[in-house]
């Protein structure tokens, strides 16, 4: 029988992390990483495509671009945000990451305060890349949760319209012909 990774949990937890931000420790939620489970092909586990977009990667250095797509699980109707590629060639990790639990670790965050794109580092594994890809694509005009830091260009804030964003990406609907397994 053959098999695809996808990553899928809904007992995903979380846990509170001391931060140091701006050299003050403050609690943070920050969401434990999402156990991989094996998804037969066939299964009923169906995934929509409801957005689809590239986004310029972080560094001024680099011209390349990073593809990703916002999926819907229609079985439980989570949206999950994966990267699907890198134009310069480099490695990525295709794992699906829940958009729940970047919006816990973004919602926890306070206004205004910079932080790393390794606030990511527990959604998503592999390549150091990996976060900073993944921050590229949440930083993007199609996203738009999170902003460049006046401070330095590899720094975040979370975009003042968390709340707006969140709501127009709930109700986004698939894209035609994007039912995946």
């Amino acid at each position: 029988m053959n098999t695809k990774k996808q990553k899928k949990d809904d007992s995903q937890t979380s846990k509170e992390k001391d931060v140091n931000v701006d050299n003050a420790i403050e609690k943070k939620v920050v969401a434990e990483p999402a156990v991989d489970v094996e998804i037969a092909e066939g299964s009923d586990i169906q995934f929509e495509i409801l957005l689809s977009g590239l986004a310029p990667k972080l560094s001024t250095k680099s011209s390349g671009k990073i593809g990703f797509e916002l999926l819907l699980d229609i079985g439980n109707n989570c949206q999950y945000i994966r990267l699907i590629s890198n134009d310069s060639g480099g490695l990525f990790s295709k794992k699906m990451v829940k958009l729940d639990d970047l919006y816990e670790i973004l919602e926890g965050m306070e206004e205004g305060i910079s932080f790393k794109s390794s606030m990511f580092q527990h959604l998503i594994t592999g390549s150091a890349n990996n976060v900073s890809f993944l921050s590229a694509a949440l930083r993007c005009n199609d996203l738009a949760l999170i902003l460049q830091s006046e401070k330095n260009q590899y720094l975040h804030i979370v975009n003042p319209l968390l709340a707006q964003r969140k709501s127009l990406l709930t109700k986004l609907k698939p894209l035609a012909e994007s039912a995946k397994k």
